[in-house]
């Protein structure tokens, strides 16, 4: 029996509660339906379905969340990573019965396995590899250990180490040791070490391993001022150029070719890299106008950057893309503030077409996002926000090469606050536009609002079925007041509506949150758009 869960989360200051629904179909499918009522009204989003096996009957579905695993068993899912195909997750979780839980994209929030870690002390390593078969993760007390063929059981054993990665095709893992001062690579398919070198910088902390995706090049980061970023040959663990500093907690990431670098600091500066041959180039010093950068990222290809940060007094967070040409240097390309706090991890698809991010969102009050996935020029594809979305905070982030799939976890509560718990998000990130229109004729459908957030204007893609009609469509404040009609065909066929971002007596809106709603017979849809001043 196929089980199927439409789940809706539009909380704002007009929030009376949940309303759970079970029903079953004339196919015996069992439909639970999670509605949320604001102001006394119930509302419905067919946007966010699960389905068991991933089975999507065919529709394409515009943005949403495909599960939520909230079963912590008071642990913190502190590192999340998704294979580069985009169909397994894997997680770490840790503080109280600390595991590895690895997860089918497309599937429930029910882990296909969990492998235990009840030696473990603190956060544990993740990685992924090309597909849904090469996992990887690290403790610093049980152990390193990789899964290959798709079992629960390790394929691969290792000692205990800080850091790791795993190559793409699956081949080589490399990590840094318990000890925190060398560098070993293993072939994965006899356990041998091929190589194994000192750090060149020991540092006092371990921040990350990353292999480039051609397996040229390895990038080891260590919290080390003038040293601690430091580049090796994948053939023979030789030192590749001079060492960059890494004033920071943060990995570096590094390019698939293997010559670009980007890391970040504790003076709010993001810092880009290129080999010239010989030496490791900085081709830009950007200072972000917060305390510290705090999450970094580069596409396969180094034409796409991004960084995080964290400001205080007050705290607050926010994201800059950066567009790298081939033979040229860095350059902003936008700046997005919708964080109340910390901004923790960045990731960055292949081509650069699709940016993720989490941050911990706002302590002790709400404000803008915990998760967004960005495109190029920076439009919202889908947010989950602060509180209204999700009370905790999110840790990290990743995207799968593609940008269509996405992973998220973190905390219950706020990271600031005291407590355990956790959670792990699996996100479609599939793009809209009519071309994702339900294949049904029967199923009214909204794509996600464009440009999200918007200034001036937005769009709105509808379809509506044979024989129906829309009754309304309206802007809604999240106090559930009504501040704008929409213009649309009412008759069947896919429609656009063009809003100019005004009330209903052409007056400015306020900057913030809006709900548009569709409504018809039976039917009604809801979309977040966000309005800027």
């Amino acid at each position: 029996m196929l089980e199927y869960l439409i789940v809706i989360a539009m909380l704002g200051s007009g929030f009376t509660g949940f309303t759970e629904i079970t029903e079953t179909d004339s196919d015996d499918c069992v439909i639970t339906k999670l509605m949320t009522e604001i102001n006394g009204e119930i509302l419905e989003n067919t946007g966010q379905i699960l389905q068991e096996a991933g089975d999507t009957g065919g529709a394409d579905l515009s943005p949403a969340v495909f599960w939520v695993d909230r079963n912590h068993q008071a642990a913190i899912a502190n590192e999340t990573v998704i294979c580069r195909d985009g169909e397994g997750i894997l997680v770490s979780w840790y503080l109280n019965n600390d595991r590895i839980s690895r997860y089918d994209t497309f599937g429930s929030e029910i882990p296909l396995w969990n492998f235990s870690m009840p030696g473990n002390e603190w956060d544990m390593d993740v990685a992924a590899g090309q597909d849904t078969l090469m996992f990887s993760a690290a403790s610093n007390i049980d152990g390193i250990f990789a899964w290959l063929s798709g079992s629960s059981v390790p394929d691969l054993s290792l000692d205990p180490g800080r850091k790791q990665d795993i190559s793409s095709d699956g081949l080589y893992l490399v990590y840094i040791n318990s000890s925190g001062d060398s560098l070993i690579c293993v072939d994965t398919s006899t356990g041998s070490a091929l190589w194994q070198t000192a750090l060149f910088a020991v540092g006092s902390q371990t921040d990350g391993v990353e292999i480039c995706g051609d397996n040229s090049r390895v990038v080891a980061s260590v919290y080390d001022a003038s040293s601690g970023c430091m580049v090796y040959d994948m053939t023979d663990g030789s030192l590749v150029g001079t060492p960059v500093g890494n004033y920071s907690q943060v990995p570096a990431r590094i390019s698939d070719d293997g010559t670009r670098l980007v890391n970040g600091d504790f003076y709010g500066r993001i810092k880009f890299y290129e080999f010239d041959g010989t030496s490791w180039i900085q081709l830009l010093n950007f200072y972000t106008g917060h305390t510290w950068a705090t999450g970094v990222g580069i596409s396969g290809d180094g034409q796409t950057a991004a960084g995080g940060t964290m400001g205080t007094s007050p705290l607050r967070g926010k994201v800059i893309a950066f567009d790298w040409p081939a033979g040229g240097s860095p350059t902003q390309l936008w700046q997005y503030n919708e964080y109340g706090d910390y901004v923790t991890s960045v990731d960055i698809s292949e081509d650069g077409t699709v940016i993720v991010a989490g941050s911990w969102g706002q302590y002790q009050g709400t404000f803008g996002d915990v998760f967004t996935a960005f495109d190029r020029s920076g439009g919202v594809i889908l947010n989950i926000l602060d509180d209204i979305d999700e009370p905790g905070s999110i840790f990290s982030v990743s995207v799968s090469s593609d940008g269509n799939y996405a992973t998220a976890s973190g905390k219950a509560v706020h990271a600031r606050a005291f407590g355990n718990g956790g959670q792990v998000y699996s996100i479609d990130l599939t793009t809209t536009g009519m071309e994702g229109a339900p294949v049904d004729p029967l199923v009214y459908w909204m794509g996600e609002p464009y440009p999200n957030p918007a200034a001036s204007q937005m769009s709105i893609e509808l379809h509506i079925p044979q024989m129906g009609r829309i009754t309304d469509l309206a802007v809604y404040s999240l106090d559930g007041r009504r501040v704008a009609a929409l213009n649309c065909e009412t008759a069947p066929g896919d429609h656009v509506s063009v809003w100019d971002i005004t009330g209903d007596s052409g007056e400015s809106l306020s900057a913030g949150l809006y709900l548009i709603k569709l409504s018809a017979p039976g039917t009604v849809l809801t979309r977040k758009v966000m309005i800027l001043n």
